[in-house]
């Protein structure tokens, strides 16, 4: 038993053909980048919406929206329902995984992807984002 830096987790492979020409290995990410990658994602709605449209919306529970309260943010999704604030939304996506990636693949060849495959990348991405090291040990 033991720990070796170079084997404790797997590289992130990727091909996105045939959407785009597109194939290799996701440079591991610094500390500041994951730690953006998050924050950008817990903050897509403010990044779309504005403070000031927020404020509309939540009145006076915006500082619940503000600290995550679920019920303040399940609130703005439901008033955000219209495809600019989904467009919006999906471009800042695509730049915060750009970004996490090292830009390889790049923006322009993630929005390439269609709809779902697109977020099966997304989804393969966080989970190697937390890799298995941080789950609970077994003796199994």
């Amino acid at each position: 038993m033991g720990f070796k830096a170079a084997t404790a987790v797997d590289p992130f492979d990727y091909d996105l053909k045939p959407y785009a020409d597109a194939a290799g290995v996701i440079p591991e990410p610094s500390d500041a980048q994951v730690r953006e990658f998050y924050a950008g994602l817990g903050n897509i709605l403010e990044d779309v919406l504005g403070e000031e449209r927020l404020r509309d919306i939540l009145g006076d529970d915006y500082q619940r929206f503000e600290q995550r309260d679920p019920e303040a943010m399940m609130k703005v999704q439901a008033a955000t329902n219209n495809v600019d604030d989904m467009e919006k939304a999906q471009e800042r996506m695509l730049d915060l995984h750009a970004a996490v990636c090292s830009h390889q693949p790049d923006r322009d060849q993630l929005a390439a992807l269609p709809y779902r495959v697109k977020q099966a990348f997304y989804g393969q991405l966080q989970r190697w984002l937390s890799p298995e090291a941080s789950r609970p040990a077994t003796n199994g």
